[in-house]
């Protein structure tokens, strides 16, 4: 992180909170687009619940599919943390960094590909 300083992307974000954590590697990481790709396979299914919903973010609430900390691929490519409360942690060039979630409305009709979660966390 302080080697690159400012120049992160959405994917690089999440992957460095991912290593913070301790979920994933120092050399591993991973990006969303309609498929997870991921380096070094960190994502593996002892530790991690991969779902394809391929559905709207709006149907992913209803339904239950969505969960705070989930790691959520669309096809712009963007990759996103869902928060709970229809908010979301992203990170882009031009986002840049907030400290706390906040509402992407925006967001609500854009299919979900991919979300990955944490089985610590699945309950």
């Amino acid at each position: 992180r302080e080697k690159y300083g400012k120049k992160c992307n959405c994917a690089g974000f999440v992957s460095t909170a991912m290593w913070e954590m301790g979920w994933i590697g120092k050399n591993e990481g991973l990006w969303n687009d309609r498929h997870l790709h991921d380096y070094n396979d960190c994502v593996t299914k002892d530790k991690f619940k991969i779902i394809h919903p391929k559905k709207t973010v709006a149907t992913c609430i209803k339904e239950g599919i969505l969960k705070s900390g989930d790691i959520c691929g669309f096809a712009v490519p963007h990759t996103m943390v869902y928060a709970g409360h229809k908010k979301w942690f992203s990170f882009g060039p031009k986002s840049g960094w907030r400290d706390k979630p906040y509402r992407k409305p925006a967001y609500n009709d854009k299919i979900v590909y991919t979300i990955v979660r944490y089985k610590k966390y699945d309950k």
